[in-house]
C-alpha cells in the first residue's frame, strides 16, 4: 500500500493539536512559577534598637581608642596644672582686719596677732558716740589715765568698737586667757562703772603680764627675733592672708 504524503494543511493541523496538548500539560507548572515570582522576597532586618546599640558601641570603642596628638595632650596637661594651681590659690581666703576689735575673729592665729602688734590699731576719736538707754555713752576722756601724782598718761591699750559700741583691752584681747569682759567677744559697755572697771583692770596681774608680752613681741618683731618654734607655727598657718584696713 502506497503511503500518501500529508498535505500542508494536515501538517498545520497536527502542529496545532500538538501545541495545544503541550500547553495544557505544562500550564499548572507555569502558573505556579508565576505565583512564586510574584511573592515578594522576604528580607531579614536587624531590629533598629540592636543596630543603634551596635553603632553606639562602635562609637564608644572608637572614642576610647582615640589618642590625642602630642601637642594637644601637652596643652591639656598644662590646663589641668593651671586649674589645680587656681584651686589652691582660691582656697586661701585672706582675713580682713580693721581697727575695730569687735570685728576681729574670735580666735586669732599667730600671723593675725603679729600683724596687729606690728600695726597698732588707732583709737576712735572725733566720733559721735551713741548713748545707751540711760543716756550714758563712751567718751574720749577714758583714753586718759590720771596717776595719783596728777600726771596724765594715755591708755593706748583701750580700744572702742563702733560695731559693738563697747571697749576692749588690746593686750588682753591678743594674749589674755580666761574670762575678762574687756577681751570677750562683746567687750565692755558698762559706761556707768567704766572708770572703776578700767582702773581695776590696768592694775591687775593679768593685764600687766599681757602688756609685757605685747611689748616684748613688738620689739622682737621689729628686730626680727621671734622664736624658732613660733616661726614654725607661723609657717604652718593654713590661712596666712591678712589684709589691714588701716595703716
Amino acid at each position: 500500500m502506497i503511503e500518501t504524503k500529508p498535505t500542508a494543511s494536515e501538517n498545520r493541523k497536527r502542529n496545532a493539536i500538538r501545541q495545544e496538548t503541550e500547553r495544557k500539560l505544562y500550564a499548572p507548572s507555569n502558573i505556579l512559577l508565576e505565583k512564586i515570582d510574584k511573592i515578594p522576597e522576604k528580607k531579614e532586618k536587624t531590629p533598629e534598637l540592636q543596630v543603634s546599640a551596635e553603632c553606639s558601641s562602635d562609637i564608644l570603642v572608637n572614642k576610647q581608642n582615640v589618642s590625642l596628638p602630642s601637642f594637644m595632650s601637652a596643652v591639656a596637661d598644662k590646663f589641668q596644672e593651671q586649674l589645680e594651681d587656681k584651686t589652691s590659690e582660691d582656697s586661701i581666703i585672706p582675713v580682713i582686719l580693721s581697727a575695730d576689735p569687735g570685728t576681729w575673729p574670735r580666735i586669732l592665729n599667730i600671723k593675725q596677732r603679729d600683724t596687729l602688734v606690728e600695726n597698732d590699731p588707732p583709737q576712735v576719736r572725733n566720733f559721735n558716740f551713741p548713748k545707751d538707754n540711760t543716756g550714758r555713752k563712751f567718751s574720749e576722756t577714758y583714753y586718759t589715765r590720771i596717776l595719783p601724782s596728777g600726771e596724765k598718761t594715755t591708755r593706748s591699750w583701750l580700744l572702742y568698737s563702733t560695731s559693738k559700741d563697747s571697749v576692749f583691752c588690746l593686750y588682753c584681747k591678743l594674749f589674755g586667757e580666761g574670762k575678762n569682759q574687756l577681751k570677750n567677744e562683746n567687750g565692755c559697755k558698762d559706761w556707768q562703772h567704766l572708770s572703776h572697771i578700767l582702773s581695776k583692770h590696768e592694775e591687775s596681774e593679768m593685764h600687766i603680764s599681757n602688756g609685757v608680752k605685747y611689748s616684748k613681741l613688738k620689739s622682737d618683731l621689729k628686730n626680727n627675733k621671734t622664736g624658732i618654734a613660733e616661726h614654725r607655727l607661723y609657717d604652718n598657718e593654713k590661712n596666712d592672708g591678712v589684709l589691714l584696713l588701716y595703716t
